[in-house]
């Protein structure tokens, strides 16, 4: 029995807390509610909309410069297969060097290993932010097949060299790609995204809110000052909205009725007060005419009994 007592009372305090959260929304007027509910409804949309088209932008974006890398990576395998296989580091170099010295390039480091896993080669752009790919380079060495990974702004690309005459595997070139940039191009354009999503949430809101306040909150407003006067027993008082075909006007000529009942209560009641009037005038007068008239017969005795004497 004590315990649901006091579970009772706990019970009571979590529906008072959430009678109060409620409060300050329900004070509000049905314009503001209405607004308040739309604008959370399209912020949820709207950032719901804008993260899925950035995510899905990102995820192309990505997607396209990595099957680019892994193109990139094989065709510079295959013209490096003839220095791997003589084991010629110029001639290897030879077949990244341009694409890794041009202006816009994006080849952050170049590693070219034999068969067996030694190193052959190594390049490390001069502006670039290089990659650690010692761990990548443990695993794809030896492999026949091409490998792809991303670690942190770059993306590492391994790709197997043959020899020409018998496909053979004789090594495995690996190019870190730097994202660097399109991972910046990627964030300006989200940024940018985002400052236009919310320019227009607030033009949505603000429109909203004219539209709502001129076809809802006004005509409620001036509706319940209508009605005030009514109670207050002002019947002179204008209903306005009465030709809206809609949810207001029926509610105005609801209120029109009020008010002409209103109007009819003060005349029945005007006139009964009349008709009381009239019915006690005429009560008084009877008792004054009686009164006199029978003044009049007693003064009369007086006067003929006063003859006889």
């Amino acid at each position: 029995m004590s315990e649901s007592r006091n579970a009772q009372p706990e019970t009571a305090g979590k529906f008072n807390l959430s009678g109060m959260s409620l409060g300050g929304f329900s004070r509000l007027s049905v314009a503001r509610k209405v607004i308040l509910t739309a604008a959370a409804t399209a912020t949820l949309i709207l950032v719901a909309l804008v993260a899925i088209s950035i995510s899905q932008a990102s995820k192309l974006s990505l997607t396209t410069g990595e099957h680019g890398f892994a193109t990139m990576t094989r065709l510079i395998a295959n013209n490096a297969a003839g220095g791997i296989r003589w084991n010629k580091p110029d001639a290897i170099e030879t077949a990244y060097i341009d694409f890794a010295n041009a202006e816009d390039s994006v080849i952050a480091n170049v590693v070219v290993l034999d068969k067996d896993g030694a190193e052959l080669i190594r390049f490390d752009h001069p502006s670039l932010t290089h990659a650690d790919a010692t761990g990548f380079a443990a695993e794809v060495t030896g492999s026949k097949e091409r490998h792809m990974t991303e670690v942190g702004n770059h993306v590492l690309v391994s790709s197997p060299a043959f020899n020409p005459k018998d496909n053979s595997f004789i090594g495995t070139v690996i190019i870190a790609w730097s994202v660097e940039d399109l991972k910046s191009e990627i964030n300006a354009a989200t940024f940018q995204q985002g400052i236009i999503s919310l320019g227009a949430l607030v033009l949505l809101i603000v429109l909203l809110g004219f539209v709502t306040s001129r076809l809802i909150g006004k005509p409620l407003a001036m509706m319940t000052q209508t009605m005030a006067k009514l109670a207050d027993g002002d019947t002179s008082v204008e209903v306005p909205a009465t030709e809206r075909r809609d949810d207001i006007g029926a509610m105005a000529r609801t209120v029109e009725t009020f008010k002409n009942n209103a109007i009819e209560l003060v005349r029945s009641t005007e006139a009964r007060e009349a008709e009381k009037k009239r019915a006690e005038e005429e009560k008084r007068q009877a008792m004054h005419k009686l009164a006199d008239d029978f003044e009049s017969s007693v003064r009369g005795v007086v006067n003929v009994v006063g003859g006889l004497l």
